[in-house]
């Protein structure tokens, strides 16, 4: 029998830091992550630090070796295709870091995700006006989320590195 664990965050700086701890101190070795909200994550980053404290260690987990695919919702506007542009140049020399984009036409949230290994998923949703979440502990419903993950992924564009200059 597979025991589950959920533990609730009330708001994006409790979630987050809980998403950043648990990456950095569970000896995670893979990360699949989407990032589904209507602004850039530079825009959310500006409202949220500890949301830009996480981009920022899971970039840094990356360059220490940590295994990611980040999938972005680019939105409506251009300003999400120029933001995957410019991160893929900044990430270029991530060689364990890949991302995809897809198309979110509706002018709403979906939500954010981090499976981890298929030991954890860290779910947020937009509430109203601000940001909560959950964690779950479960490898079959990580499993469950990755399935789910990979199929997205399988259909979202790549964003290729531009070669080295």
């Amino acid at each position: 029998m597979n025991s589950s664990r959920i533990e609730h965050y009330p708001d994006a700086a409790s979630f987050y830091r809980a998403a950043t701890d648990y990456l950095v101190t569970r000896g995670t070795r893979h990360l699949d992550t989407w990032y589904m909200r209507i602004g850039t994550p530079d825009d959310f980053s500006e409202s949220t630090a500890p949301f830009a404290d996480y981009f920022q260690a899971v970039l840094d987990w990356a360059a220490a070796g940590g295994s990611v695919k980040r999938l972005f919702c680019i939105g409506t506007s251009r300003a999400h295709t120029r933001w995957t542009a410019q991160h893929r140049e900044e990430t270029r020399h991530l060689r364990s870091y890949s991302i995809r984009e897809v198309t979110w036409p509706i002018k709403a949230d979906l939500m954010s995700m981090a499976i981890m290994d298929t030991s954890a998923v860290f779910l947020a949703f937009t509430v109203g006006d601000r940001v909560q979440g959950m964690r779950i502990e479960d490898t079959e419903a990580a499993s469950y989320f990755k399935s789910y993950f990979d199929r997205h992924w399988e259909n979202a564009r790549d964003v290729p590195r531009a070669p080295a200059a």
